[in-house]
């Protein structure tokens, strides 16, 4: 399968790619089919945003912005997959944050055993979870340190994170965006809105990779081999 980047906008926040066209397949007006890869939608106007799918463009859109609309389905492949059939009523698949991915996918074979009755969750996200720039910082700041210099405090963290640990800041409706979206998201994907959800995420000074420590109750006695 090939590839080719026809559009980009707003600094490669969102990719309008397509098939190569021997295999391109038609959609139901019978023209070529157009794939949206939607990975940032801070800086791209919303109502265009909003409308991309309406054109006949398939949205796979990892930025948060359709996950959690009730008509569009939210994938964790080993988790959920049966709800891709859905993707017709927008045209638009949503795929959740990294860190739910991440819970839900090591939660999957115990939630099949006995489901869970709560999930307490503590994140430590890596620099890259905010791009280059922040991995560029914390190697700037590790760099200075090691050396004994004083780091710049007007850096991209604003503040020491090499051998440090930074809490996330409350936005404007006084919660953390990406804690409330690890709580929305696994209620949708698990179908369960009742299911009790303590999630906190904590900037952790790595370059990559998360880390998450899991507590939670299951409904029912588990295995231990089985769960294992």
């Amino acid at each position: 399968m090939h590839w080719h980047v026809t559009k980009a906008q707003a600094n490669n926040c969102a990719l309008v790619v397509r098939q190569s066209p021997c295999r391109m397949p038609l959609n139901s007006t019978g023209r070529r089919r157009s794939w949206h890869f939607l990975s940032q939608a801070k800086k791209l106007p919303l109502p265009g945003l909003k409308k991309r799918p309406n054109s006949g463009c398939l949205v796979i859109d990892s930025s948060g912005l359709f996950a959690l609309e009730p008509d569009v389905p939210l994938v964790v492949p080993e988790v959920n997959p049966f709800v891709l059939t859905d993707y017709r009523n927008r045209n638009v698949i949503a795929v959740p944050d990294s860190l739910t991915s991440q819970l839900l996918a090591a939660l999957k074979p115990l939630i099949d055993q006995g489901g869970l009755s709560r999930i307490s969750v503590t994140s430590l996200i890596s620099a890259s979870a905010q791009g280059k720039k922040a991995v560029d910082a914390l190697a700037g700041q590790s760099a200075k340190l090691l050396n004994g210099i004083p780091i710049d405090e007007e850096d991209f963290f604003g503040r020491q994170l090499a051998f440090n640990m930074l809490p996330l800041l409350p936005d404007s409706e006084g919660s953390v965006r990406e804690e409330r979206r690890i709580v929305d998201e696994v209620r949708k994907i698990l179908q369960d809105e009742g299911l009790m959800i303590s999630a906190s995420v904590v900037q952790a000074p790595v370059f990559y990779g998360h880390a998450q420590m899991v507590n939670f109750e299951a409904l029912r006695p588990l295995g231990g081999r089985r769960s294992a």
